[in-house]
């Protein structure tokens, strides 16, 4: 029976840098950090396990601000796994 993926990040809620890690998966993993409305805000990289930092920066290097935010990790077998996080400012 394989491992299934699974996804966490911490601390959460958090004021600062995001941990993110991850097992299970199938292959290469792309990560995605969103905001509530669905706008990315953030992206990474990494192998069938592992951990990838978010320094809750938006895409233009500026602090993100208060709010709710989705991390989304996705295999190259398709699977999706999600995390919701809280950060405050």
């Amino acid at each position: 029976m394989a491992t299934p993926f699974r996804l966490s990040v911490s601390p959460n809620p958090t004021r600062g840098p995001l941990r993110v890690e991850w097992s299970g998966a199938v292959g290469p993993v792309r990560l995605e950090v969103f905001d509530a409305r669905g706008r990315r805000v953030g992206r990474g990289e990494g192998g069938a396990a592992g951990t990838w930092s978010w320094a809750t920066t938006g895409r233009d290097g500026r602090p993100a601000p208060s709010g709710v935010y989705f991390v989304h990790a996705r295999d190259s077998a398709g699977e999706l796994s999600v995390e919701r996080l809280v950060l405050v400012r």
